[in-house]
């Protein structure tokens, strides 16, 4: 936690875009909660929030690095994979790539809109892996509801 705490006030852009999700969240919360805990059914009421939770998973993703098991050969960019090789890729880098984010180190929820945001390509958003996962619907419901008790302080 401490060490957590000196990068980020060493870091101006972190501690910046830390700053403006606190102002989103009291934005996005004072008029629907009234200062009160969220419920699971305020959850449904706070849209913005949705997009706030997504692109917190996208910077800061749960999973560092994942892996598949190839069941079939395949060939890839020139890198050709037999059956039963692991292949080992990065949400966190993913999650930067130019290709896959406009402006990927940039804090920015409306990225997420469904109606004015970035169009992104199946599997571009992977903050879980694909698949099922407990987490992937466990943790945004529990951000989603930390979040904004937290803001109402």
């Amino acid at each position: 936690m401490r060490y957590g705490l000196i990068e980020t006030l060493q870091n101006t852009e972190v501690f910046l875009q830390l700053h403006r999700v606190h102002k989103i969240n009291k934005k996005c919360n004072k008029a629907q909660l009234a200062g009160q805990p969220p419920t699971p059914g305020d959850l449904e009421r706070l849209p913005y929030l949705e997009k706030v939770v997504k692109e917190v998973l996208r910077i800061y993703s749960p999973a560092a690095s994942l892996s598949r098991i190839a069941r079939e050969p395949f060939e890839w960019k020139g890198y050709a994979f037999h059956v039963g090789d692991i292949i080992m890729y990065s949400p966190y880098v993913s999650h930067r790539m130019l290709e896959q984010f406009a402006d990927p180190d940039v804090f920015r929820p409306e990225r997420f809109d469904p109606v004015h945001g970035e169009k992104h390509l199946s599997g571009a958003y992977l903050p879980f892996g694909a698949g099922p996962r407990i987490g992937a619907s466990l943790a945004p419901k529990l951000i989603s509801t930390v979040l904004p008790a937290n803001s109402q302080k």
